[in-house]
């Protein structure tokens, strides 16, 4: 059962990686260097992240002939702006610019995603005053440590027993060391120092290193993905539990990943090093790229912060319709219920819609939409003695109003209402009778709530309640007289629930 669970969580967190890293370009700027991704912070996505989008493409093996997987880097970008569900960035090094293309489905390693849960690097600093012919030896003894102590003073005196290797504490990881050199006054006889070699601020320290580790790590991934020999069937096999000692790997039958793959560890060192070197080629600080002027320049140009609230629906604005499919059922009983005979038994519908989002593009306007729909309907009511089964073919011209959120919003429940016209046609038929009638029918104004939610993948669901007053002429008649009446009205109610698919 241990194990079940182990492989369970592995192919689980296999398919999260594969969901989670995926991102779609929204939109890209005339020269590729602003790029619109559909990922923001509800996604971990932080600004002034670095990321690097990969590319996953198929190799073939020239010996074995078998298509394997490798990851090719596409650019390496920096988030000026990241919101709930989309993120704004600037591409610094391009190197396969002709994949920045709106739409385009790449991977993204970001700077947050990759480096969740490391604490923050300590760092202190120290000074080392002296004269200027003592700098060098006086950093050379610093960096070792006291010279009169007895660790450096180990070549003087033999070790009989070791008992345990000797460990070093330290309160920080990372010493900066500034250097100062005596200067003598101009007069008076006083000394003063004068700075020598200042190190970089602890916080610019902090984030070269972070940037650097986090360069590793990306090389790392595509290394060890690009790798042939690397399988989910290995990767399974990597995690299997010893039965008698479940707390051990078992690798009595066949050895790990590595193990069988140790033959190419040279091959995989230099393809890590040619990789690392062509991310890095414009130095391992990211922000060499652009300078903290240049970028906010750049943020400028996107806007002030009205625009860049605006950009919030900008992956929702690319498409301009939504077409719904929904059922539903008439939660009002408008049957005679002494009449046994002549009933139906299921009061449902079937709808048709499609929805444009013509003034999406004005702020004032973008929370209205217009709304074409086709229904077709069964459903019974009382036409004073006896009841009558109705089918319908109708259609109808709905205005919706979204009053909280756009009706083009992604990830978040958007509650709208509005009203309608409807205009068709009818069948009545009172079977025991032997009696039928077409009908005109309409209804104005229809109203109507409901709740929508629109995905990420395109699609979306919707749940809506509908209230109308239909009135039914009748046109033509099987016989004079009988039970059907010329005009009748009803009160219609339904509830209806539907996917979507926006394009």
């Amino acid at each position: 059962m241990t194990r079940l669970v182990v492989i369970l969580v592995i192919a689980l967190n296999s398919y999260a990686w594969s969901m989670d890293y995926s991102v779609k370009i929204s939109q890209v700027s005339s020269s590729g260097k602003t790029v619109v991704l559909n990922k923001g912070l509800n996604d971990r996505i932080k600004t002034d992240d670095y990321g690097v989008l990969l590319k996953e493409m198929l190799r073939k093996d020239d010996k074995t002939g078998q298509s394997y997987t490798v990851y090719k880097p596409v650019a390496k970008l920096k988030a000026v702006r990241a919101l709930s569900d989309i993120s704004i960035w600037i591409a610094f090094r391009s190197f396969l610019p002709n994949e920045l293309t709106k739409d385009n489905k790449l991977i993204l390693l970001s700077e947050t995603e990759l480096l969740q849960g490391r604490r923050k690097l300590k760092v202190d600093r120290r000074s080392i005053v002296s004269k200027k012919s003592e700098i060098k030896e006086n950093l050379k003894r610093s960096l070792k440590g006291d010279g009169e102590s007895m660790a450096n003073k180990l070549g003087d005196y033999q070790a009989a027993l070791t008992l345990e290797k000797n460990k070093k504490h330290h309160d920080s990881d990372v010493t900066l060391i500034d250097l100062k050199k005596w200067e003598n006054a101009s007069f008076q006889g006083n000394k003063h120092y004068q700075g020598f070699y200042e190190s970089p601020h602890a916080e610019v320290f902090r984030q070269r290193k972070r940037v650097h580790t986090f360069e590793k790590m990306v090389v790392q991934f595509v290394q060890k993905h690009s790798d042939k020999n690397f399988t989910k069937k290995k990767l399974y096999a990597e995690q299997k539990r010893d039965e008698n000692l479940p707390m051990f790997q078992d690798r009595s039958l066949r050895g790990s990943v590595y193990s069988q793959s140790e033959y190419e560890s040279e091959l995989r060192r230099k393809r890590n090093e040619r990789l690392r070197s062509d991310l890095l080629a414009q130095g391992e600080d990211w922000s060499d790229g652009y300078s903290d002027e240049e970028l906010a320049r750049l943020v400028k140009k996107i806007g002030v912060a009205k625009e860049l609230e605006r950009r919030r629906s900008i992956t929702t604005n690319l498409f301009d319709y939504q077409a719904y499919a929904s059922i539903g059922i008439n939660m009002l009983d408008n049957e005679n219920t002494s009449d046994q005979v002549n009933t139906q038994d299921g009061r449902y519908d079937a709808e048709a819609a499609l929805e444009w989002f013509f003034l999406k593009r004005n702020e004032q306007t973008s929370k209205f939409a217009f709304e074409v729909s086709a229904r077709f309907a069964k459903d019974s009511l009382s036409t004073g003695g006896f009841n009558a089964v109705s089918t319908e073919y109708s259609s109808a011209i709905h205005l919706n109003w979204y009053p909280f959120l756009p009706p083009n919003t992604v990830g978040d429940n958007i509650i709208y209402v509005g009203t309608f016209f409807r205009y068709g046609w009818a069948t009545r038929e009172i079977p025991s009778q032997n009696e039928q009638g077409n009908y005109q029918i309409y209804s104005f104004p229809g109203l109507r709530a409901g709740i929508k939610y629109n995905f990420p993948s395109g699609y979306g669901a919707r749940v809506n309640a509908t209230l109308e007053n239909i009135q039914s002429d009748r046109l033509t008649k099987n016989e004079d007289g009988g039970e059907l009446p010329d005009r009748v009205s009803h009160l219609d109610g339904k509830v209806s629930i539907g996917l979507s698919r926006f394009f």
